[in-house]
């Protein structure tokens, strides 16, 4: 054995040597990482990764990023191997992401059916359910080989789930589309694809016959399968590993099971499992034992000089302290060493505990700070309805004119509402911190939910020059069944918060859809990207708490940092998370997988019912010198009943509105004699606080400088969404009416 080491460790000078070169090519990079995976297979894992670390190196020095993806997908291999599941994790990941900027397909599909096997060996269930899925339709949609990797995955989880009939179903089905002629020309050529196809039919024939057993529909089917099975080598076909034996051990112990009859048959298949359960066990045990040795030989020299040196300088002082003190004195120097040894261990721990209390303290306080901010900026929101209130009610007591007395006390109305609104949001926090908030049940088309809120933030995207980018194509289902006020409110927060920070920049937001394995449900991953700012490493777990914000600090600008604290709650009560993916300077990317119903035509709500009763007997006034547009959008509006008075000049449209009261005016730009900002201008004089909305055909880049420097407060184009265009009017009338 040490000859052996001897020969890895010379072989590995060897290879560094010629790895230091300036003349490495992506070739010999991968004929190395290559030689390590080999040396994984040997157990020689300390060897293997000096080599995948020498690898790593220079692949990031060259930029090979395939051949740096490649290295951590055989890091994770490794893992998966030692049981290191969480290392194996991380490894796949960033070859995931690596291969997913590279568009490499093939090398990302491996990546994923890895990440899912490995989930599988570690029983994690919960993330490989709502992984899975997406692995499956991917590699199927692709036609890639590794659809036999996947079946092997889903058959060995549903067998340690006992979940046997399924079972017997998929390995059914793989073992019949192994045979198909469109999936030969992946298993030929090298003898490692005829033994990868033989690995998979042994896999599928064995846990088929295992759960026949297990089910008892078909005992002499599994008898003869299993019989067959025993004739081949399964150590060289499974690859030689503690899973083989555990294997030969169930074949065996459910060979046991078929001979009820004959006790000597049962003993003998009996004793065979429990023998081949011993040699699994076994060779796990010296697997982990033999990883832990390799690791800790790395630093075994380093330790072998250091306590050299200690010796050397012990015997060194005992001479010297023979020669010069008696035996009395080196009594007295040991007891004084101990009673200094045991004052400075003393003082230390004192020390390090003041530490830890000071630092503690200092979290308590930051977050006192925090949470004293936060209730300044409430306080703050509630102070100005109540002064309102208090100054109003003054003034209404010595009011004598009854107009005006009215008018105090649809102002004292207006206020209270508003505290009313501030009271019900802090209510609302409250509950989700307590998960007292109870899911209502909306069948809506989910696409038009998304596509209307960001439409609804298209003004806030444009005041702040971002370029808003939406994409609900692969939405398979698009009806569902949701509490629509939870997703908005979701959708919401997240996709404000990449306008805030993406001044200038761009904010994607798309939604896919997956099949699920359940027949009435759907799975849908929600993506918010920008290329914003980004968040520091560092920062990520903080902007999740409460009264956080990337700057750790409550900013007006930046909201009060309960935002995505919300997000994650909301997305608890449907068993999801949220997913972060940012570097600084480089953009974030939050995401989530929510699993849902398949929501039904006839029970989709309508919007429009919803704005006829927000809208009627409303007052707007429209502004356009087309005669066409004004019939059309007087025709819109009247649909829900509100009343619509139509002006075709600038001149004409000031003087209504210093004779009448609107709700909002709809203003074209462009217009002969006054146009549409200078007309706003004209009435921002009198008048600044009614709504203004540019309707307009132009172009929303060429107009909207000019359009908000006027005084307008939005802009809809034509032609338009008719709901988007009853949202956004309701928006702005509401808001004027709340003040």
């Amino acid at each position: 054995m040490k000859l052996y080491r001897f020969f890895i460790r010379s072989f590995l000078i060897i290879i560094s040597s010629s790895l230091s070169g300036q003349t490495t090519t992506k070739e010999q990079l991968n004929k190395v990482s290559k030689k390590a995976f080999m040396l994984m297979q040997q157990d020689a894992y300390y060897e293997s990764f000096t080599l995948l670390d020498s690898v790593i190196a220079i692949a990031q020095r060259k930029h090979f990023k395939d051949i740096e993806a490649n290295t951590y997908n055989r890091y994770g291999l490794a893992y998966v191997q030692l049981n290191h599941f969480k290392k194996a994790e991380e490894f796949y990941l960033k070859a995931m992401k690596i291969n997913d900027s590279l568009s490499h397909t093939k090398m990302l599909c491996d990546n994923l059916v890895n990440l899912a096997h490995a989930y599988m060996l570690q029983k994690n269930y919960k993330k490989l359910d709502s992984f899975f899925p997406i692995v499956k339709q991917k590699v199927a949609d692709l036609k890639r080989p590794e659809i036999f990797f996947n079946y092997e995955t889903e058959i060995m989880a549903s067998f340690n789930r006992e979940r046997f009939d399924h079972v017997i179903e998929v390995a059914r089905k793989a073992l019949k589309e192994i045979t198909f002629q469109e999936y030969q020309s992946f298993f030929t050529g090298d003898d490692y694809k005829k033994i990868l196809k033989k690995r998979f039919t042994v896999t599928y024939r064995l846990y088929l016959g295992f759960s026949l057993m297990e089910t008892k529909k078909n005992v002499q089917e599994a008898y003869h399968l299993l019989t067959a099975l025993q004739k081949e080598n399964l150590e060289k076909i499974l690859w030689f590993s503690p899973r083989v034996f555990k294997n030969k051990s169930r074949l065996y112990y459910y060979k046991s099971k078929y001979f009820t009859d004959n006790q000597d048959s049962v003993a003998y298949y009996t004793s065979k499992s429990r023998e081949n359960n011993l040699i699994a066990i076994n060779m796990l045990e010296e697997k982990t034992s033999s990883h832990s040795k390799y690791i800790i030989e790395k630093i075994k020299t380093e330790k072998k000089i250091e306590q050299v040196k200690l010796l050397s300088d012990k015997e060194k002082n005992q001479k010297e302290t023979a020669k010069v003190i008696s035996i009395l004195s080196v009594l007295i120097g040991i007891l004084s060493v101990i009673c200094a040894y045991y004052f400075y261990i003393s003082g230390k721990y004192r020390k390090e505990k003041n530490v830890a209390l000071r630092e503690k303290n200092k979290r308590l306080m930051a977050l006192d700070t925090q949470r004293t901010r936060f209730f300044s900026v409430v306080s703050h929101e509630l102070r100005t309805p109540i002064y309102a209130l208090t100054g109003l009610t003054e003034m209404l007591k010595n009011e004598k004119n009854a107009t005006m007395a009215k008018k105090h006390i649809s102002a004292i109305e207006f206020s209270g509402n508003q505290l009313l609104s501030i009271a019900e949001n802090v209510l609302q926090y409250t509950k989700l911190k307590v998960d007292s908030i109870s899911l209502e049940k909306n069948t809506v088309d989910i696409a038009r939910v998304i596509e209307t809120l960001c439409h609804s933030l298209s003004s806030e995207a444009a005041r702040r020059k971002v370029t808003m980018h939406t994409d609900f194509s692969d939405i398979q289902e698009p009806l569902v069944v949701i509490d629509k006020r939870v997703i908005v409110q979701i959708m919401y927060n997240l996709v404000t918060n990449a306008i805030r920070f993406s001044e200038k920049g761009n904010v994607w937001v798309s939604v896919e859809g997956y099949k699920s394995d359940e027949e009435n449900k759907t799975i849908l991953h929600f993506i918010i990207k920008d290329d914003g700012v980004g968040i520091p490493y560092e920062k990520q777990e903080d902007i999740f708490k409460d009264y956080r914000t990337t700057g750790g600090a409550i900013d007006p600008k930046k909201g009060i940092g309960l935002g995505l604290q919300i997000v994650k709650r909301l997305l608890r009560l449907y068993n999801s998370e949220v997913n972060l993916i940012s570097e600084e300077g480089k953009g974030a990317t939050f995401s989530f997988f929510l699993t849902l119903e398949k929501g039904k035509e006839e029970n989709i709500e309508n919007p429009i019912s919803f704005y006829k009763e927000r809208l009627a007997n409303k007052r707007i006034l429209n502004v356009d010198d087309n005669q066409l547009n004004l019939l059309i959008t007087s025709k819109v509006l009247k649909d829900i009943k509100v009343e619509c008075d139509v002006v075709d000049n600038g001149d004409a449209a000031i003087s209504l509105v210093k004779k009448n009261n609107y709700n909002l005016i709809l203003m074209d730009v462009n217009m002969p004699g006054k146009d549409g900002n200078e007309t706003t201008k004209e009435i921002r004089k009198f008048n600044s606080t009614i709504p203004i909305i540019a309707l307009t055909a132009v172009d929303l880049k060429e107009v909207q400088e000019t359009v908000y420097s006027s005084g307008m407060n939005d802009i809809i184009t034509k032609p338009y969404n008719t709901e988007q265009f009853y949202e956004k009017i309701c928006d702005y009338i509401i808001k004027a009416e709340e003040g």
